[in-house]
């Protein structure tokens, strides 16, 4: 999927509360790559996004302070997001966040409250 199309086809997923990219739980077939993480400017009309996935997304190493203007946003998955250096603050502000799952011992999830970035 080339970047502008997927902009552009993110940009009228305006009604949209769930959007999952990368990898879905429990399944080998279904996996996306992102190549970069510009096209998450195409959630900005996403007003009533509440869950967003990025699992599995190993090209991702931050993201953009956007995602943290998505009010309605509650959770990010982030797991095997391994190569990912920076969250912003915005980003932490009032999520839960999954991330750090290693296959074999499960997966970390935090309040943002509590949670504590990443080592940069």
């Amino acid at each position: 999927m080339k970047e502008p199309c997927a902009v552009d086809w993110l940009l009228k997923m305006k009604d949209a509360q769930v959007i999952c990219l990368g990898s879905w739980p429990g399944s080998t077939k279904s996996h996306t790559e992102v190549e970069s993480i510009e096209f998450l400017e195409g959630l900005a009309n996403s007003k009533d996004l509440r869950f967003l996935s990025l699992q599995g997304g190993s090209r991702i190493n931050k993201l953009p302070e956007s995602i943290g203007n998505h009010r309605n946003l509650m959770i990010l998955d982030l797991k095997e997001c391994y190569n990912l250096e920076k969250l912003g603050e915005k980003v932490l502000r009032k999520l839960i966040i999954a991330w750090g799952a290693n296959p074999n011992k499960g997966s970390k999830t935090k309040d943002s409250k509590n949670a504590k970035q990443p080592n940069k």
